[in-house]
């Protein structure tokens, strides 16, 4: 199975789930910039990993910077504290644990306290 088949893409105008595509299969909407999006950001995803397995922490921070900088998740948000981490930069590796864990934890604005 290739990347392009494991990345799954809601189509924005019909809501069409699909593998990574740059038409969607029902309304034949274009989605080549979402596509190219999604692609970029998997290889920035590989990028790190692949720069941490050799050790080079300075790169992979830098990695995963690009990686937060296209799709700032809660995924990107663990490589890069990964990354700070392996680097002894606690202080920095907390700040981004703890804007996830308010940004991507937090209920949503309208849900009854």
């Amino acid at each position: 199975m290739t990347t392009e088949e494991t990345i799954q893409l809601k189509c924005p105008t019909c809501g069409a789930g699909q593998s990574l595509a740059d038409e969607c299969r029902r309304c034949k909407c274009d989605l080549s910039l979402v596509a190219a999006v999604l692609r970029r950001r998997e290889e920035s995803r590989r990028e790190t990993l692949t720069l941490l397995r050799a050790g080079r922490l300075n790169e992979a921070l830098r990695a995963a910077r690009r990686l937060w900088a296209i799709a700032p998740d809660a995924d990107a948000s663990r490589y890069l504290a990964v990354c700070h981490l392996l680097k002894g930069r606690y202080a920095a590796a907390l700040a981004v644990y703890e804007a996830a864990q308010e940004r991507f934890n937090a209920p949503p604005q309208d849900a009854p306290q």
